[in-house]
């Protein structure tokens, strides 16, 4: 079976034996930097839950029949809500359902047992949804025991997102325009090749960071170390706008230049 094989038949048995429907279904095979089989990892929403849950599956079909790996998972179903996510990857879900190679071969009866616990959390997903957002979602539930009040917990995650929201925005509209406005004086410089800001999360799909907006500036391979350094200086900081404890609007993530390795950066006495 390949990847998207296993993974549709997850899908099928879900739509077939309950109310749930998997939709917005993405197949890849990239999480951060590292590349995997193709259509081994999978992003995809489900209805009959809240949209504020996105959903992901690690599948590992080449497993399948070999003995050294029957221990290890074919499948690694998981979930987070969104506004809390940093990482998604089943290592960083709280909500994470593992099956094996050797459990996915004994489904003979292709009745499919071994799904369980998936649907199980999926029905705790949508009648206990406070407790799936406190880490609990079933036996293994994470942070019972720290947690006295579960609607608190929850309104207290969500009010924090709404201050968070609301700084964003305004730490946008403040400094968005100041760091274009710095990138458009920077390219005027007959010694840059290029200055540019971009939205990060926008041009690296799937990747998170600390900041919303990435400024790269290239000097032409002729610059000397006096010309890059008077371009830097409109940069003396690093980064701009801070909305969190660690999100920022923009910040300059590292100078190059034409026919230099690496990336550089200065300091500056001031």
């Amino acid at each position: 079976m390949t990847n998207r094989e296993v993974a549709n038949k997850l899908f099928d048995y879900i739509r077939k034996n309950s109310k749930f429907d998997p939709y917005d279904i993405e197949y890849g095979d990239t999480y951060f930097v590292f590349t995997g089989d193709p259509d081994s990892v999978i992003h995809f929403r489900v209805k009959g839950v809240s949209k504020q849950w996105k959903f992901g599956m690690w599948v590992h079909a080449e497993f399948l029949g070999d003995s050294e790996h029957s221990e290890d998972p074919v499948i690694q179903f998981f979930a987070q809500w969104e506004k809390d996510i940093d990482k998604f990857k089943p290592s960083r879900s709280d909500i994470c359902v593992k099956i094996t190679a050797q459990q996915f071969a004994e489904d003979v009866d292709n009745d499919g047992w071994m799904y369980y616990d998936i649907m199980h959390a999926l029905d705790m997903m949508r009648n206990h949804p406070i407790l799936c957002y406190c880490g609990i979602c079933g036996e293994d539930g994470y942070g019972y025991t720290s947690i006295k009040s579960f609607t608190w917990y929850f309104i207290k995650g969500e009010f924090y997102h709404f201050k968070k929201a609301v700084s964003k925005a305004l730490m946008t509209a403040i400094f968005l325009p100041i760091c274009k406005f710095k990138v458009w004086r920077a390219n005027r410089h007959k010694c840059v090749e290029l200055c540019e800001i971009y939205n990060f999360e926008k041009r690296n799909p799937g990747w998170s960071t600390s900041h919303d907006y990435c400024i790269e500036c290239n000097f032409k391979e002729s610059a000397t170390d006096e010309e890059m350094y008077k371009v830097a200086r409109i940069f003396k900081r690093q980064r701009y706008g801070k909305y969190g404890c660690f999100q920022r609007v923009a910040e300059i993530d590292c100078y190059t230049q034409t026919g230099r390795d690496g990336c550089f950066g200065f300091s500056f006495d001031d």
